[in-house]
């Protein structure tokens, strides 16, 4: 059986990534992994409650502007560190030119 087969339709229905792994016996990363995967070509959608499949395209809708506002805000959080690394890469890079 696919992890998909164990994801049930419905917000109402959702079920815990423990209740899928006890469900499976797979193990939590083994699930996570088949989570992702299955991702790709059916939509599974996580909730607080958490996994489901969902039954109308509004809730596909809600789901995908949700994990982009996720993904941006992800992105926004690096920019420090990516400043971080752009200065002081230079300097570092400088210092080996400077001593051959």
């Amino acid at each position: 059986m696919e992890i998909i087969d164990y994801i049930p339709l419905g917000k109402d229905n959702a079920v815990t990534r423990r209740e899928l792994v006890a469900r499976t016996g797979m193990t939590d990363r083994i699930v996570r992994e088949a989570i992702a995967t299955a991702r790709c070509a059916v939509p599974i959608i996580s909730s607080g409650k958490g996994y489901y499949q969902p039954t109308t395209w509004r809730e596909v809708e809600g789901w995908i502007r949700q994990e982009t506002a996720r993904a941006r805000s992800i992105f926004r959080s690096m920019r420090g560190a990516r400043e971080y690394l752009k200065k002081y890469a230079d300097e570092a890079l400088k210092k080996e030119i400077s001593n051959g």
